[in-house]
């Protein structure tokens, strides 16, 4: 990739929280093994379930309306449900040139651009298919940022520590050290804009962020409600909070609000969000029933409206009403359906849409070949989704093998990631 731009902004939780299709319901249990209503697209009734460790687990919606329990620590769903929205946790991220996966045995795989240590695998080489981040057994979720300071990635771990390695502390980290002064973090997001910065959901709901320094997390964004939480950088982001609204914090493009990252915020005015994604100018939010709404710069096609009008406000995404999950990055966004297509808009430059071809897309347009994804992340200019077998596959940008298929080529449509 010639030209600098900033890192994808990628969402992964400890166990299925913020991913979960969920508007209602709170953002953890109070009372282990318990279970809470929520509402599913559509609005057909799910429930969300608590495993011992009080931790919420997934909503998973069937077609009868039901709800499934599943132990997320686990994977484990019901083996007699239809289940249409297979929420696990956020096992995939994507950085600049790297991506790293949440193995269900708790280890950490990772490929890619490792310059600055990123894989975790105590070396500095590039890898064009997986290798194993070393001394880590308990993860549960993976975050990852890649800005023009270099590669990194935090693991979030069972007992809600975080492991981060890559480009901190001003050079190279090649294996995980526990982030000081966190020990309560049920979810965490990675975004970066000329220096790595990530976020953390606490058990208070509250929003605690760090930056490449590796200093102890600081409260941010005054909520304490929130379930959801995406990051670009240190000049903007995006929380979902349980009521199902969306407050967005800095850059311009998200009028009215002025300033910086600390500075105002303005809620989105969507009040039935159940997930939210952020471009590099640009954001997007799933709605309860299905359908997408974006808004910001809109000069790609990312807003996917079928225009190339900026808009203020949230738009409808075209075509699309049957969305349960989300992501983007630099300029591109996809959302997988609930019957396991993905269709993406936006940017096509290195293949990203994974149409087969090059050519910006103002709209939906599916992607090839992939009809069973349970789930989905994007890096800076390249997809990854896990299949219904539970292989991943990944398109677009493969300069320094982030795509796992062993080359170093721009694929235009989905990949095996190596075993």
């Amino acid at each position: 990739m010639n030209r600098a731009r900033p890192t994808n902004v990628t969402f992964v939780s400890m166990l299925g929280l913020a991913l979960s299709a969920c508007s209602q319901g709170p953002a953890h249990c109070s009372t282990p093994d318990s279970s809470a209503a929520c509402t599913c697209p559509g609005g057909s009734t799910g429930v969300q379930t608590c495993g011992a460790g009080g931790a919420q687990g997934a909503c998973e919606c069937r077609a009868d309306g039901g709800g499934v329990f599943r132990d997320t620590t686990l994977g484990v769903i019901d083996p007699d449900a239809t289940v249409i929205d297979v929420r696990r946790p956020g096992t995939l991220a994507g950085g600049f040139g790297h991506t790293c996966e949440a193995v269900p045995d708790g280890t950490v795989r990772c490929w890619g651009s490792n310059f600055y240590g990123a894989l975790g695998d105590g070396t500095r080489r590039d890898q064009l298919g997986p290798v194993v981040a070393v001394g880590l057994s308990d993860a549960v979720g993976i975050a990852a940022a890649g800005p023009d300071t270099g590669d990194s990635s935090c693991a979030l771990r069972a007992n809600g520590t975080v492991a981060c390695w890559g480009a901190w502390i001003g050079s190279p980290v090649t294996s995980p050290r526990i982030l000081p002064g966190l020990d309560d973090a049920i979810a965490i997001a990675g975004g970066g804009s000329g220096g790595n910065f990530f976020c953390s959901i606490r058990a208070s709901g509250q929003v605690a962020c760090w930056t490449e320094w590796l200093a102890a997390p600081t409260l941010r964004f005054g909520v304490s409600d929130a379930v959801e939480v995406v990051v670009r950088g240190s000049s903007l982001a995006c929380v979902r909070r349980a009521v199902g609204a969306v407050r967005c914090f800095g850059g311009t493009f998200l009028q009215p609000v002025p300033g910086t990252f600390t500075g105002s915020d303005a809620e989105s005015g969507v009040t039935d969000a159940v997930g939210v994604a952020v471009t590099a100018n640009g954001a997007c939010v799933l709605r309860a029933t299905g359908a997408v709404h974006c808004w910001g710069v809109n000069d790609l096609g990312q807003l996917g409206d079928g225009t190339t009008v900026s808009r203020a406000t949230p738009a409808a995404v075209v075509g699309l009403d049957d969305a349960v999950d989300l992501a983007a990055g630099f300029g591109h966004v996809c959302a997988r359906r609930a019957g396991g297509a993905i269709v993406c808009w936006g940017l096509n430059d290195f293949g990203q849409i994974g149409d087969g071809t090059n050519t910006n897309r103002l709209a939906p347009t599916p992607v090839v070949g992939l009809v069973d994804a349970i789930d989905l992340a994007a890096g800076e200019g390249h997809t990854c989704a896990h299949r219904a077998d539970g292989s991943a596959v990944c398109w677009g940008y493969n300069e320094y093998g982030g795509l796992g298929d062993g080359t170093r080529t721009n694929q235009f449509t989905p990949v095996p990631v190596l075993p």
